[in-house]
């Protein structure tokens, strides 16, 4: 079960729905209005889920075939398309996806092959680079990466090694880089391996 701020979701792991309620004008709850929802509701188009991830006002999922959708507001293309669109709504030209984060304006996820993908805000570099994105972009020079997580302005991975990468917003500490205000590029932690997801 996951929340963020009034908004709430959760997934009926029997029947691997997922139903929403809470806060919805901008259309984070996945129907197809904008209207808040005080009981849970189903979103009627995504069935057999394997998994959820909320962002700050948007929401990633990945159904049993390894597709993405995603909802929510698009102000800065972290839904994975150049359009506003009302509604849960696939990203197309990927499957076989197996882990997805969203931050406060940028997703990430993994393919099969364990390459990531990012899209949406880059202000702090928390795509990997510095250029925005609406479309997922696959960060070059990385592979055989487990997990990902992102945080509000920032995005960490670790590879099979058990090596953690992070970059993005680190201005109280949190890349593990010192105070560095932005880490533009992913950077290794030093000092530690065999890290578990």
């Amino acid at each position: 079960m996951s929340s963020q701020k009034v908004r709430e979701l959760y997934l009926d792991y029997l029947k691997a729905r997922v139903y929403t309620f809470g806060r919805g004008d901008l259309g984070q709850l996945g129907h197809k209005n904008n209207l808040d929802q005080s009981k849970p509701k189903m979103i009627e188009n995504i069935k057999n889920t394997k998994s959820v991830s909320c962002g700050l006002n948007h929401t990633a999922v990945i159904d049993e075939k390894g597709q993405i959708w995603s909802f929510g507001l698009n102000l800065n293309g972290q839904l994975g398309r150049e359009y506003k669109q009302i509604g849960a709504e696939m990203i197309k030209g990927f499957k076989n996806i197996k882990s997805v984060s969203c931050g406060g304006t940028h997703t990430a996820f993994i393919n099969e092959n364990g390459q990531v993908y990012t899209f949406g805000n880059a202000e702090y570099g928390q795509l990997g680079n510095t250029l925005s994105h609406f479309k997922p972009e696959m960060i070059e020079g990385f592979k055989n990466i487990k997990s990902v997580s992102c945080g509000v302005n920032h995005t960490a991975f670790i590879n099979e090694k058990g090596q953690v990468y992070t970059f993005g917003w680190g201005e109280f500490g949190q890349l593990g880089h010192g105070n560095a205000p932005s880490q533009l590029e992913p950077k290794m932690i030093e000092g530690f391996k065999n890290i578990k997801s």
